[in-house]
């Protein structure tokens, strides 16, 4: 499985954040596990084989960190099953973030692609303008995201984490970092993520007003796809069980 894709499974099962039941189900028909995304995509059928595959795409127009709503997008209910599945459109990411300091973006997106999600969060989505923090950040799936994000930071980019609180508080940058591990440990609840994405919002990490890698990394592929089996999946959520047990 492809890494940054096993680093964000694994932090939403070990925070218990809900992945979507239909990535990957068991069909007692079919007597193994399939995927039901891509069904418009695929001409209104089931490839019921094919593995999970995304297309990340470096891209001067974005905006902000980057913006799962590209072409060909569509969320759909899957009979007996509670979550929504996708057609899975590329993740767009700005080339600003091709280093490995921008890799937390990526995974915001992924968990866009993972969660539990229904229709009327999908319906009632409200998109980032560059101004409306507040109102974004309070929907679940976004609150999710960021969340994971912040973990994702905490433990994979951390030079760039001391770089970027350092620069800004030089003489108490230590304390910060602890204080922010600290927040992280705790439990996880909707009010435990939102003091710590707030934490790592007010120290530039992620938000709006946060900090961004000063270069790109011009030898990155434009594109480039993360792909995992029902098998490498199942595989994963398996040993997490046995971990946990």
């Amino acid at each position: 499985m492809y890494e940054i894709a096993e680093n964000t499974l694994r932090i939403m099962l070990e925070k218990g954040i809900h992945i979507r039941d239909t990535l990957f189900p068991y069909s007692i028909t079919d007597k193994q596990y399939v995927n039901l995304d891509n069904y418009y995509k695929n001409g209104g059928k089931y490839k019921k084989d094919d593995p999970f595959n995304v297309v990340i795409i470096w891209d001067n127009e974005i905006k902000f960190g980057g913006s799962s709503g590209a072409k060909g997008y569509k969320a759909y209910l899957v009979p007996e099953l509670q979550s929504c599945a996708f057609d899975l459109s590329p993740i767009l990411i700005h080339p600003r973030y091709s280093t490995n300091n921008g890799s937390h973006v990526i995974v915001h997106e992924l968990v866009h692609k993972f969660q539990h999600v229904i229709m009327s969060e999908e319906t009632n989505y409200i998109n980032f303008n560059g101004k409306n923090w507040s109102k974004y950040i309070s929907q679940r799936t976004e609150l999710e995201a960021h969340y994971v994000q912040c973990i994702y930071i905490l433990r994979y980019n951390q030079q760039w984490l001391k770089e970027v609180v350092s620069s800004q508080f030089p003489d108490e940058y230590i304390i910060l970092l602890r204080k922010i591990k600290d927040l992280t440990t705790d439990p996880f609840s909707h009010d435990q993520a939102k003091k710590v994405v707030k934490s790592f919002s007010d120290l530039r990490l992620i938000g709006s007003n946060a900090v961004k890698p000063g270069h790109q990394n011009t030898n990155e592929k434009k594109k480039f796809s993360i792909v995992f089996t029902a098998v490498e999946y199942h595989k994963l959520i398996d040993s997490y069980a046995l971990v946990r047990e």
